[in-house]
């Protein structure tokens, strides 16, 4: 069995209990969490400052935590895949998903 490196986790649980140790772990092992949007949102005001009309967002999965959408704002759309419940623009991943199976997989 090969192991992989972890770039990118998505924090999405039921149970938070132990969830703020657990990224705290990730990110200190280097791995990039996706979930609030505080990053995106740094950006899309700072593009704003320098002159962008419009920032669109897109991201694969899109988890929306805590005041997600109050940081969002800035961003004139925000899109995501259907892969997780949210309030975002989405577009379908299962064109992807049925290609990769008949090709055998991954």
């Amino acid at each position: 069995m090969s192991l992989r490196t972890v770039r990118r986790a998505l924090l999405s649980v039921s149970d938070k209990t132990g969830l703020l140790d657990l990224a705290r772990c990730l990110a200190d092992q280097g791995v990039e969490l996706i979930s609030t949007g505080g990053t995106v949102a740094l950006a899309a005001r700072e593009l704003k400052a320098q002159g962008a009309k419009h920032v669109l967002v897109a991201a694969l999965h899109g988890l929306f935590v805590g005041n997600a959408w109050d940081k969002l704002a800035v961003c004139d759309e925000v899109a995501t895949s259907d892969t997780i419940p949210s309030r975002a623009t989405k577009f379908s991943v299962a064109p992807e998903f049925a290609g990769a199976l008949r090709k055998g997989g991954p």
